[in-house]
């Protein structure tokens, strides 16, 4: 087992047991060797786990970025299963991104910036498309939910 692949799985035992920081810290490292080893099934693993504490965190924007680039590998590698997870953690961060919009611009204690109800919608509308890209790839990929659920 080479360093990146263990800095990967000492940061997903991190990130289960809730531990995000130290979890971001291991997998970006492991992110990093993989870019300096051109291993990209890694990167994209690493990245994974990047996105997955960053939706833990609430920071939606940065997750968006770790799982559109896992989602670009697993295109890249034909990495069925990694892109139907990526799909889905896309319609998630998208979904919840839209959620905390749409309370801001409704919190009377929070001034109006971009909570605009159309704005809402049509982030909802982009994470309900996503999600449904999810379902779609599960679907011709002849993945379950019992697949589903162990890699998302």
């Amino acid at each position: 087992m080479n360093q990146g692949s263990t800095c990967t799985n000492l940061g997903v035992c991190y990130e289960r047991l809730g531990q995000y920081d130290t979890a971001i810290g291991l997998l970006d490292k492991a992110r990093l060797i993989s870019q300096e080893v051109s291993d990209r099934g890694s990167e994209g693993t690493s990245l994974a786990g990047l996105g997955r504490c960053k939706i833990a965190l609430g920071k939606y924007e940065q997750a968006v970025t770790y799982q559109t680039k896992r989602f670009a590998i697993a295109q890249e590698l034909d990495l069925k299963q990694d892109q139907t997870s990526a799909a889905l953690h896309l319609g998630v961060c998208v979904w919840a991104q839209a959620r905390v919009a749409h309370h801001d611009a409704t919190d009377s204690t929070t001034p109006i910036a971009s909570g605009h109800p159309a704005a809402y919608m049509d982030s909802m509308r982009e994470a309900a498309l996503m999600l449904r890209t999810a379902i779609c790839l599960a679907r011709v990929n002849g993945f379950g939910s019992e697949n589903m659920s162990a890699r998302v």
